[in-house]
């Protein structure tokens, strides 16, 4: 979420003045999960809870997810993210974003960011 915080953020021009550049990792522009639509219905925050329960909980897949994960919440919790990630993926970013890039694993020597911009601006990259 905090890339959707960010992305939303910069949309602001007095958040954006001082910004050079930022990289998302794995950025939360969309919600994995089918239901994800009625958290963003009409008084979804009323009703929803009545119907998936008070809280939500997952088993953590190891040991540093347990620690560093919050693995049962309030599921009202849900709805100031989700009211986010609605948000952002409405913004237009075409005049936001100069330098497009992806997220690429590099089997071999790395590449610099410089040589990898001019042959993205050749086309040489092609995504």
């Amino acid at each position: 979420t905090g890339g959707t915080l960010t992305a939303l953020a910069l949309h602001k021009p007095e958040l954006q003045k001082d910004v050079m550049g930022v990289v998302f990792v794995s950025p939360n522009f969309g919600v994995n999960n089918p239901a994800a639509p009625m958290l963003t219905l009409p008084a979804a925050r009323y009703w929803l809870p009545l119907l998936v329960g008070k809280t939500r909980s997952f088993e953590p897949l190891n040991d540093t997810q347990t620690l560093h994960w919050t693995t049962t919440y309030p599921s009202t919790a849900v709805f100031p993210m989700a009211a986010s990630v609605k948000a952002a993926i409405a913004l237009d970013y075409s005049d936001s974003i100069q330098f497009r890039s992806m997220v690429s694993v590099t089997i071999g020597e790395p590449i610099s960011l410089q040589t990898y911009k001019e042959s993205f601006l050749k086309n040489e990259i092609k995504i």
